[in-house]
């Protein structure tokens, strides 16, 4: 009795559902029916053959030990049987030539392989093996690993020779003044190619001469690899240096000096005009924008007469 009681409760609140939602209800039942019969038509009659791959085996196990490189050459695939061990696929290279794809079979990382690419983009060389290692974000343990592998060739645009390391570079001797240097010569320092050339004399002629070395690294793109190649092949004779008379030149004039900010170019104009000419350069010093720092890389291209 208590099982016929509880099946009429339940059938009269069934009943007592507005007529929208019997049917949703409905509808759903009768959804999940048609998709039981419908899993259970396609495991009975459905076409369970699983596709053979076998067949495809000795191409994918080709692929893995062979690729060919972009000049068309069969070479070794360094990633064949442990992704993680590039021992294999190291091969002799010139770092200087090594492409994009051939950085990354020798095992150098997406970061590396742009950071090296950069660098010989912008016109950088490598003269020795050593050269690599100064790359950022090489370890000794990587440099160990590739040094035997290096081969440095030489280049038309170098005067070079082989060295006892088994490298190409440009003779140590060669003895620079940065500040009558034309670009011709400027090639003949170690890293620094046509176009590094062009860059060094352009920025030179906008400072109006070097005061000293280390200026070269305002130069864009020069870094700490290319300065170590060649600090002791250069000088630097601050007597070259092309100065601005304070007391004649105009506020365009002044501004146009890589040193010389707007604000301090017209500072230096106003205050010459207010208290008339300066007696020596260190006047400048009474300007609020001008400190110890500021005029200590200035002084040099600044004068108060035309001697």
């Amino acid at each position: 009795m208590a099982e016929t009681f509880i099946m009429k409760k339940y059938l009269q609140e069934f009943l007592t559902y507005r007529s929208q939602q019997r049917k949703a209800i409905i509808g759903l039942i009768s959804l999940l029916v048609l998709l039981m019969i419908g899993f259970k038509i396609y495991d009975r009659f459905g076409n369970k053959e699983l596709m053979d791959i076998s067949k495809f085996s000795k191409e994918i196990n080709d692929f893995n030990q062979n690729k060919v490189a972009d000049d068309g050459e069969i070479i070794d695939n360094p990633f064949a049987d442990n992704p993680n061990n590039y021992s294999e696929g190291l091969m002799e290279f010139d770092p200087n030539t090594t492409t994009e794809t051939q950085w990354k079979q020798l095992g150098m990382s997406d970061r590396q392989t742009k950071t090296i690419l950069n660098f010989v983009a912008k016109g950088g060389k490598f003269r020795t093996k050593a050269d690599l290692k100064k790359i950022y974000g090489i370890s000794d343990e990587e440099f160990d690993r590739l040094s035997p592998y290096i081969t440095i060739l030489p280049t038309h645009h170098d005067s070079i020779y082989q060295s006892k390391t088994g490298g190409y570079h440009k003779p140590k001797d060669i003895i620079l003044e940065l500040n009558t240097a034309d670009t011709i010569t400027l090639t003949q320092l170690p890293g620094i190619g046509p176009s590094f050339a062009k860059r060094i004399i352009k920025y030179r002629d906008l400072l109006g001469g070097f005061a000293y070395k280390e200026q070269l690294f305002e130069v864009y793109g020069f870094d700490s690899l290319h300065f170590n190649q060649l600090e002791n092949n250069v000088t630097v004779n601050a007597d070259k240096i092309k100065r601005i008379n304070i007391n004649l030149a105009t506020f365009n004039e002044l501004k146009s000096h890589p040193y010389i900010k707007y604000p301090i170019a017209n500072a230096i104009v106003n205050y010459r005009k207010q208290h008339g000419n300066y007696a020596a350069i260190s006047d400048l010093k009474r300007l609020v924008l001008i400190d110890d720092e500021i005029f200590r890389k200035f002084a040099p291209y600044l004068k108060t007469d035309d001697h």
